[in-house]
């Protein structure tokens, strides 16, 4: 199975969050799963794919040409780096090769890649699933905010069957077994 994970490049205020990235990324090895994720070795994107790649998965990186000019790409710890032009190919690529995607804590960009993620499925472009892990409820207010979306319109009532939270990572864990 792919797993596209979307999440941070720096490591957040709390060491959970590269806890649980190294985790998820040695499930995944040890699961013979390949890991897609946004090709950086720095912040819980760094441990994610070194836990993977440690554990026996295939890493695929992929990251636009100025991020890899930042010295930012994980150059030694990747089977496979794809380099693309901006971050919209990127976002495509990520969705694209994915057959489950995953969000854990992070930044703008990776609120922009869920939000690309949740708009694919929408539209019928992306057939996967969205697991998005909320730990200590990380992403509520996100949740709340799809809700009001749903109340006022512009999301489908199906939107909690579009995408799927895990408060837990055991949560997380049993879904993605779940799906392969």
């Amino acid at each position: 199975m792919n797993i596209t994970v979307f999440l941070g490049s720096t490591f957040g205020s709390k060491k959970q969050y590269a806890s649980d990235a190294e985790r998820i990324g040695t499930w995944i090895g040890e699961h013979h799963h390949a890991l897609i994720y946004g090709g950086a070795s720095v912040g819980t994107m760094g441990i994610l794919s070194s836990a993977a790649k440690e554990a026996g998965a295939y890493v695929i990186g992929i990251m636009p040409q100025f991020l890899v000019d930042r010295g930012v790409a994980n150059k030694d710890g990747l089977d496979e780096q794809i380099v693309v032009e901006n971050m919209d190919e990127r976002k495509k690529l990520l969705i694209g090769k994915a057959d489950v995607l995953v969000t854990l804590p992070g930044g703008p960009g990776t609120l922009e890649e869920l939000a690309e993620a949740v708009s694919a499925k929408k539209l019928g472009t992306f057939k996967g699933d969205v697991l998005i892990y909320n730990p200590e409820g990380f992403y509520d207010s996100l949740r709340a905010q799809y809700h009001h979306m749903e109340e006022e319109g512009f999301l489908p009532g199906n939107h909690l069957e579009m995408i799927q939270y895990c408060d837990s990572l055991e949560e997380l864990l049993n879904a993605l077994e779940s799906r392969g």
